[in-house]
């Protein structure tokens, strides 16, 4: 039996991942980029499962969550820091 390919999901826009979340945790959304754009220049890049800040080089946070009063934020290392 023939199969159809498998084609992956397309990502979300900024819009969806934010569609539905309290006026609280949009402004923490805001807010984490308004503060990495201080920084240098970055730029937001949605996936499909979670939000990409970006730098020229590559992505430097991913942001995972978005709760009903927080955003979970993850800082890729080269190294484990364990006591982190």
């Amino acid at each position: 039996m023939l199969r159809k390919p498998h084609s992956p999901d397309k990502a979300k826009s900024l819009e969806e991942f934010l569609y539905g979340k309290s006026a609280h945790t949009c402004a923490l959304f805001e807010h984490f980029v308004k503060e990495f754009k201080k920084v240098g220049k970055v730029t937001v890049q949605p996936a499909k499962t979670m939000i990409g800040i970006a730098n020229e080089h590559k992505r430097i946070a991913y942001i995972t969550q978005l709760g009903k009063n927080f955003i979970h934020v993850t800082f890729p290392f080269k190294q484990p820091y364990p006591d982190n």
